[in-house]
C-alpha cells in the first residue's frame, strides 16, 4: 500500500494485495481515502473509505474507524 498526503489532514492509498481463503484466492487493486485528525499527546483518530478491485471476482467497499498512537518524534 502506497500512500500520499497532501498535507495535514487527507491521505490517498493505492495497493495491490491478496484475500486468501479455503476456497478461492483474490488478487485484488485497493484504492482508498483517508482522513485523520491528530489528538494530543501524539494520538490520532482517523475515518477511511476504500474500493478493491478483485480481478476475476466481485469488488467490494470498505468503511472503517480507526485510533492511532505516534511513537516517533517529530
Amino acid at each position: 500500500m502506497g500512500i500520499y498526503k497532501p498535507n495535514e489532514h487527507w491521505s490517498f492509498l493505492l495497493g495491490m494485495g491478496g484475500e486468501f481463503a479455503k476456497e478461492e484466492d483474490y488478487f485484488l487493486t485497493r484504492i482508498g481515502v483517508e482522513y485523520g485528525y491528530e489528538l494530543p499527546k501524539g494520538w490520532e483518530i482517523f475515518g477511511t473509505f476504500s474500493y478493491d478491485f478483485k480481478w476475476n471476482a466481485y469488488d467490494s467497499w470498505g468503511i472503517g474507524l480507526g485510533i492511532a498512537k505516534n511513537f516517533g518524534g517529530k
